[in-house]
């Protein structure tokens, strides 16, 4: 098993850096979702959600709770990796929008009705694609070109 070096000091990416994407993703997504609420509840979407024989109703409180949780997360990831430069950004950039997608099968096989559950689904896949776009607009437009190809 072998680790990865850590990139050149000149290429590194400083932790603090990866604050600024951070809060854009977690301020756009926390925008995002509340507006997925208001669409899904226009169109019928209770947001509740029984589980264990209890019902929940998801409100925008816990909404922008369980999208900060998720962003911080990834961006202390971001702080982390940035020692391995742009690369590991755009791994986990990658990843981030691919755990949004995966996750989005939660609320879909959850015990709500069809609107809540596709509406839960979306606001997951908006928090994916939300640090997705906040992280790779965060990096230079050389270093994108660089693990793009």
């Amino acid at each position: 098993m072998t680790i990865a070096a850590d990139a050149p000091a000149s290429r590194r990416i400083p932790p603090a850096a990866a604050l600024r994407p951070g809060l854009v993703a977690l301020v756009t997504a926390i925008v995002v979702n509340v507006v997925i609420v208001v669409v899904g509840r226009a169109v019928g979407a209770d947001l509740e959600v029984t589980q264990g024989g209890r019902t929940t109703e998801v409100g925008i409180p816990a909404v922008m709770t369980m999208t900060v949780g998720p962003l911080v997360v990834g961006t202390v990831a971001l702080a982390v990796a940035g020692r391995w430069g742009a690369h590991a950004w755009h791994l986990l950039a990658w990843a981030g929008l691919a755990i949004g997608v995966l996750t989005a099968a939660l609320p879909l096989l959850s015990d709500a009705s069809t609107p809540t559950r596709l509406t839960l689904a979306i606001m997951h896949v908006a928090v994916g694609l939300a640090f997705f776009l906040a992280v790779r607009s965060a990096l230079p437009a050389e270093a994108r070109a660089a693990v793009t190809g």
